[in-house]
């Protein structure tokens, strides 16, 4: 007596491979697997460089006070610099910017006492908006009073320690000499020293892609896992349930990035 048996599991473990290799391109590789990564990989990116500026700046004043508001060198919310992402076919690149101050410049103290001749004082300065960037390039900077008819600035060169001018004064290194182009040098250490690339990998990013794929692999759709002997099984089918479902790991892994 012959018995024949009736299978469909050269259907389904296809189907299955399929769902797999499907599964592990749109977890990685797909442009959604490749923009998630990257948007979360540059938000990781910038807290550690923002994180080593504020140390840096905070043991090294004199040459990085400029990127930070006056009186909040090495404090976060100071910060007058900040990193954008910019796509590219292979991945990003990332690019720091300058943020205009808001501050009023801080009156100089002796300043801010009466002169003994004319028994007044300076009592109202300026916003020195683009801070950051005229002191990093050491453009030097052209000051002339606006609304007094005087400027009043502090000197040795006079026994009240002020002087007043009615003509405009050129500052040829706002900032100081060690200011020029000190945040750009540290913005070129941190990257290509690798300090970012280390900052990256301790923070464990670098598993999210295989954490997608895990759970994606997981999701086997419910037709391949309880098929009938006489199920057949649609390739388009099969890419499109491991699309869809790479796509609902990736906003579990990723949250909203992307």
């Amino acid at each position: 007596m012959t018995v024949t048996v009736q299978t469909n599991i050269h259907q389904v473990i296809p189907a299955v491979l399929q769902y797999e290799v499907q599964a592990m391109y749109e977890s990685i590789e797909s442009r959604s697997a490749m923009s998630h990564f990257n948007a979360g990989a540059f938000e990781i990116l910038k807290t550690g460089f923002n994180q080593y500026m504020d140390a840096k700046a905070s043991t090294n004043p004199k040459s990085l006070h400029h990127v930070y508001e006056w009186n909040m060198v090495g404090a976060p919310q100071g910060r007058l610099f900040k990193l954008k992402k910019r796509n590219t076919a292979t991945g990003f690149t990332i690019h720091p910017s300058f943020v205009q101050s808001r501050r009023v410049v801080p009156i100089n103290p002796r300043l801010r006492e009466p002169n003994p001749v004319t028994g007044k004082s300076v009592k109202r300065s300026y916003i020195f908006r683009n801070k950051a960037l005229v002191m990093e390039t050491g453009t030097p900077v052209v000051i002339k009073p606006i609304r007094a008819k005087k400027l009043a600035y502090a000197t040795d060169r006079t026994i009240s320690g002020i002087a007043f001018t009615s003509k405009s004064m050129v500052v040829e290194n706002p900032g100081g000499k060690l200011v020029t182009y000190s945040f750009s040098k540290a913005f070129q250490m941190y990257f290509s020293s690798g300090m970012g690339t280390k900052y990256l990998k301790s923070s464990g990013y670098l598993n999210n892609p295989g954490r997608v794929w895990e759970k994606t692999g997981y999701m086997i759709p419910a037709s391949l896992r309880n098929a009938k002997i006489s199920a057949k099984f649609n390739p388009s089918m099969v890419a499109a349930a491991a699309k869809t479902n790479a796509a609902q790991s990736l906003r579990v892994v990723y949250g909203s990035i992307g």
